[in-house]
């Protein structure tokens, strides 16, 4: 295989940067190899279940087909991949919708269970049924964008209210009676505690220059750890290639 790959379990993903049409061609080649493979090692692939979704502003006009195995593939305009809604501009905003979706479902169910919250007895349930909906996977499609914020804040705002004796005081007062906090400070802090996980290499196989860069100055006032601001963020919202 000569374009990037990335395999998890039973899942696996092929992508490629497209400029030209041999890059189409080479993906194209690609995907050959992978069907051979599953045929000398008698691991078919599930045809119906390979889509191909493009990444990026261009929109070219005559957009080639990709195949496998002869079988033409479905392109989509979102994928879910590994629990995560993934769309063409690569923002959070569909996985946002859903999430926010799951936990009001799962709310209206804890209502209707419950005919009255003391603060004890909500906090235990939010934590255990509801706020999870919010953290699972955050770190990879945490909403930077303030529609994103609100939609889940909304819904942490709504469950609030069903604590008997909140329903008239300032949203940020039922939170420090609840002894919670808002969700984007929850999800810096998961951002803070991945961070140090990676760089202090504990349960993760992740590489940690893959994802930070440590600063070279020697005014660290004793810690070894200070990472380097770098222009990566910049650099990926200013890409226009497509990727398939």
């Amino acid at each position: 295989m000569d374009c990037d790959i990335a395999m998890f379990a039973d899942d696996l993903k092929l992508w490629r940067v497209i400029q030209t049409a041999a890059d189409e061609e080479n993906l194209q080649a690609n995907l050959n190899r992978l069907q051979k493979w599953s045929n000398d090692w008698l691991l078919p692939f599930n045809e119906s279940k390979c889509n191909i979704i493009r990444v990026g502003k261009s929109n070219p006009s005559n957009r080639t087909v990709y195949s496998l195995n002869g079988i033409p593939l479905k392109e989509v305009d979102a994928q879910k991949d590994l629990g995560v809604w993934i769309t063409p501009s690569l923002k959070p905003s569909l996985h946002c919708a859903k999430v926010a979706r799951s936990a009001m479902s799962i709310l209206y169910l804890v209502k209707r269970a419950f005919a009255a919250f003391t603060t004890d007895c909500f906090v235990k349930v939010f934590g255990t049924f509801v706020r999870p909906q919010f953290e699972s996977d955050i770190q990879a499609w945490s909403p930077w964008a303030a529609k994103g914020i609100n939609i889940l804040e909304k819904v942490q705002r709504r469950a609030t209210k069903l604590v008997l004796g909140h329903s008239s005081q300032p949203y940020e007062t039922w939170l420090s009676n609840l002894n919670l906090f808002p969700l984007r400070y929850r999800q810096l802090r998961g951002d803070l505690i991945l961070t140090f996980r990676i760089l202090r290499v504990q349960d993760y196989c992740l590489v940690p220059g893959d994802f930070f860069e440590l600063a070279t100055t020697m005014n660290l006032k004793g810690h070894p750890l200070i990472l380097r601001m770098t222009g990566a963020i910049e650099t990926l919202g200013s890409t226009s290639s497509p990727k398939e």
